[in-house]
């Protein structure tokens, strides 16, 4: 839950110390980049780039698709609700997991029919990744635990309630901020 603060010891079976840092329960958006991509800046070419990025972040001139169609933070709850307890987000640590909210596509261009079926139950809003049985999401997925959806904010600084039934490809491109999709919610 959100404050808690991690007890992991540095050298005991991960490769990352998170040793006294806080968990929070929000994700920026950062397309479908992880904390294991190279810097944001070097994305710029691709359209699955999100708003935010390792060690940067797109100003408003970058987020063609539009301010008021892209997400900027989303939530996420972390620990139990997580496929590992160790998995954040964590506040600000600069770790792996630590704040890195993503979709998932393998295309580089429009996503096809088959990648949305692949990829919609494991990364939309709330779904339990790989069915999971307790209903556990991974580390880098939106997910809440308000019945029905989670809240985020998009990059115009307004907030909405995204339901988990949302389409998968619509949550894909919101995520976006240059695909040349504009898109919004129904």
């Amino acid at each position: 839950q959100a404050g808690e603060v991690s007890n992991y010891d540095p050298g005991t079976n991960s490769f990352y110390s998170r040793r006294n840092a806080i968990r929070t329960s929000y994700l920026f958006s950062t397309g479908v980049f992880t904390d294991y991509d190279s810097p944001w800046l070097t994305k710029s070419g691709d359209i699955r780039q999100g708003a935010f990025g390792n060690d940067g972040a797109a100003n408003f001139a970058a987020i063609t698709d539009g301010t008021a169609n892209t997400l900027a933070v989303g939530e996420a709850i972390g620990g139990r609700f997580k496929t590992s307890t160790h998995y954040g987000p964590w506040g600000m640590t600069g770790t792996h997991t630590c704040c890195h909210g993503r979709v998932v596509s393998s295309s580089t261009t429009v996503l096809t029919a088959n990648e949305v079926a692949a990829y919609k139950n494991d990364w939309n809003v709330n779904g339990p990744y790989q069915n999971n049985a307790l209903g556990r999401t991974y580390a880098w997925q939106f997910h809440s635990l308000h019945p029905g959806g989670a809240q985020f904010v998009y990059c115009d600084g307004s907030t909405h309630f995204i339901p988990e039934t949302v389409d998968y490809l619509t949550l894909v491109r919101l995520a976006y901020i240059h695909d040349g999709a504009a898109v919004q919610l129904p």
